[in-house]
């Protein structure tokens, strides 16, 4: 038998991680037609609620599910968020909890600009 040994993951890594299922998730969200930013507070807020130094990676994908994937579904479910619709991933504290609550926030669609 052989004992592999793992250094413990740096925070640059855990963000690469993130993006990576964060673009996984882009594409199932395109094939329903829904674009949805998730800017750096946002990333850095899963980051520090998914990763657990002993388990590794592992928890990250739960937290992307438990914060991002549930917020865009019960905004989908809802009615909220519909399908040709542009938002963005937003953290608000609310009064008196601990958590910070995840809202899926529509925007105006982005204007893509042509470089001369």
């Amino acid at each position: 038998d052989k004992i592999l040994t793992f250094n413990p993951l740096k925070k640059a890594e855990i963000r690469q991680i993130i993006d990576l299922e964060l673009a996984k998730l882009d594409e199932r969200l395109r094939e329903i037609n829904l674009s949805v930013e998730h800017p750096t507070e946002v990333r850095d807020f899963v980051a520090e609620k998914g990763f657990d130094p002993k388990l590794g990676a592992r928890p990250l994908k739960r937290a992307i599910a438990r914060w991002i994937e549930e917020t865009i579904a019960d905004a989908v479910i809802s009615g909220e968020a519909q399908s040709g619709g542009h938002y963005r991933l937003e953290l608000s504290k609310i009064s008196g909890r601990k958590e910070p609550e995840m809202k899926l926030v529509p925007q105006p669609e982005p204007v893509l600009v042509e470089q001369v």
